[in-house]
C-alpha cells in the first residue's frame, strides 16, 4: 500500500474545510490589511494588498513561480493572491493537523495570517486585544462576503 504525502493529505483536508470560503477570505483579508490597495506599503515594508513582509514575499513568490518565466508582482492582485493563498493554506493545514483535524475558525484564520507565532504559542487568548479586535473584524467581513456569495446563488 502506498502512503500519500502528509502535505497532499493536508491539502485535501484543507480543500474540504475552507474551499468554499477562499473567496470570502480573499476579500476580507484585502479589506482589513490595506483597504484593497494593491500599492499599499506597511510600516515594516509589507507589500501588496495583503501586506506580506518583503522576505516572505520573495521566498513565496519564488516558490510559486514553478516553471513560469515571469516575475510575480506584489502590485498585481492575482499574483498577490497566489502568494497569499499559498502561505495561508500552509498555515491552515498545519493548524488543522495540530488540532486533531479541526479547521480554524474565521478569527483563527486571521490570527494565522497576522500573528501566527502568538496563536501557536498560546492560542487565541494569547493574542493582544488589538489583534483579537482585528480577528473579529475579519470574521465579520468574511461573514458579509459569505452572505453575498449565498445571495448570488
Amino acid at each position: 500500500m502506498k502512503f500519500l504525502p502528509l502535505c497532499f493529505l493536508s491539502c485535501l483536508l484543507l480543500n474540504q474545510t475552507v474551499a468554499q470560503d477562499w473567496t470570502a477570505i480573499r476579500h476580507a483579508l484585502g479589506q482589513i490589511e490595506s483597504g484593497n490597495n494593491d500599492h499599499a506599503r506597511g510600516r515594516a515594508g509589507e507589500v501588496s494588498r495583503y501586506q506580506i513582509l518583503p522576505a516572505v514575499w520573495a521566498a513565496s513568490a519564488t516558490a510559486n513561480m514553478g516553471t513560469a518565466q515571469r516575475k510575480l508582482r506584489p502590485t498585481n492582485e492575482a499574483d498577490a493572491w497566489l502568494v497569499t493563498r499559498t502561505i495561508l493554506a500552509r498555515r491552515i493545514a498545519a493548524f488543522t493537523a495540530s488540532h486533531n483535524g479541526r479547521a480554524p475558525s474565521p478569527r483563527e484564520i486571521y490570527a494565522l495570517w497576522n500573528a501566527p507565532a502568538a496563536l501557536q504559542r498560546g492560542g487565541y487568548a494569547a493574542l493582544s486585544r488589538a489583534a483579537r479586535s482585528r480577528c473579529e473584524r475579519f470574521a465579520n467581513l468574511m461573514a458579509v462576503q459569505q452572505a453575498k456569495g449565498l445571495a448570488g446563488k
